[in-house]
């Protein structure tokens, strides 16, 4: 279930978005480790800050599941995992829904990045569409 959680006192959202990138880029004037790299400076301007960009969710993953896909119950691609929060990582052992978190990139985030940032739109379509573009 794609669900956020409390995390120090505040609560972390079940989506985050590029707005959230860029707020965190200028919040914190730019310095390491919220730099980025010089192509996301100045994203093109049909750039959409909006699209879904990370997402967590109460899957019990554990060290080694990176790069895993996330599908729902249609059989679609709906993530990528990468992470855990930090309350995942007693997770070999005890799994707690309430806390545990696995993170994803969303899949429309790649799209989004591949298409517009990297300049790799053929890639992206392939993505999308599910089959090799000519």
């Amino acid at each position: 279930m794609v669900k956020g959680y409390n995390y120090n006192g505040t609560n972390a959202p079940p989506f985050t978005t590029f707005y959230g990138m860029y707020d965190r880029y200028y919040s914190f004037n730019k310095k390491f480790p919220w730099s980025l790299p010089a192509r996301w400076i100045t994203p093109p301007p049909d750039f959409d800050l909006s699209v879904p960009f990370n997402f967590s969710a109460t899957n019990d993953i554990i060290g080694g599941n990176s790069g895993s896909p996330v599908i729902n119950i249609k059989g679609e691609l709906v993530g990528l995992a990468f992470d855990g929060n930090m309350e995942s990582l007693p997770g070999d052992f005890i799994y707690n829904s309430e806390t545990n978190r696995m993170v994803c990139v969303h899949p429309k985030g790649i799209t989004e990045s591949l298409s517009k940032i990297y300049n790799a739109s053929r890639l992206a379509k392939e993505i999308i569409e599910g089959k090799l573009q000519k």
